[in-house]
């Protein structure tokens, strides 16, 4: 993907930022292999880091959409990037 200048796409094509729903071991191995260890060993809190290529920087994305969202991830994610800027 990124090596032959594909930022967001696989060797296959796959826009990964979109395969996070219904991945596939074919097509995305590497969003379905993760989701897969994630929903295994369960998950407290995480980021979804982003960056641009126009930014000199990457920037966090929240985590609102999700089904799960509830006060607790927010009040996570809130002391995390408080804690980021200090």
């Amino acid at each position: 993907g990124a090596r032959r200048g594909y930022l967001r796409t696989n060797a296959a094509g796959a826009n990964l930022n979109r395969e996070w729903q219904t991945p596939k071991v074919d097509y995305s191995p590497e969003v379905f292999h993760v989701l897969r260890e994630m929903k295994r060993t369960g998950m407290d809190f995480g980021l979804d880091v982003h960056g641009d290529e126009a930014l000199p920087y990457n920037f966090i994305s929240g985590g609102e959409g999700c089904p799960c969202w509830s006060d607790k991830l927010a009040s996570q994610q809130k002391n995390w990037c408080d804690a980021y800027q200090r």
